[in-house]
């Protein structure tokens, strides 16, 4: 079982990504227009950068880690949101359905 201070520290993060989701996506729009127009300066293009990286440093999605839902262990897998420690139990059990442990 994972410590409950780094499950509530993930929380905390998809929260904060949640919360500033519109202002990141407004800037990079602002970017994007910019940069396309092909006539923004060096200058402008970095002030754009700056006004990103003034965003908290959690707000940033990929600071989210995958957590197992059973457990709270990190790396838990992306189709089922499980560790593969607890889907092989899962399986073993027979509580994935369609999944038969192979014997020979």
């Amino acid at each position: 079982m994972a410590r409950t201070s780094n499950i509530e520290r993930n929380l905390k993060r998809i929260r904060c990504v949640e919360g500033s989701k519109a202002t990141r996506e407004k800037l990079q729009e602002e970017a994007r227009v910019l940069y396309a127009s092909g006539e923004a300066s060096f200058d402008e293009l970095m002030e754009m950068s700056r006004k990103k990286q003034k965003l908290k440093r959690d707000a940033s999605p990929t600071r989210i880690r995958k957590r197992c839902k059973a457990t709270g262990r990190p790396r838990g897998n992306n189709f089922t949101g499980f560790s593969r420690i607890v889907l092989r139990k899962m399986i073993a059990e027979g509580l994935v359905p369609g999944v038969t442990k192979s014997s020979w």
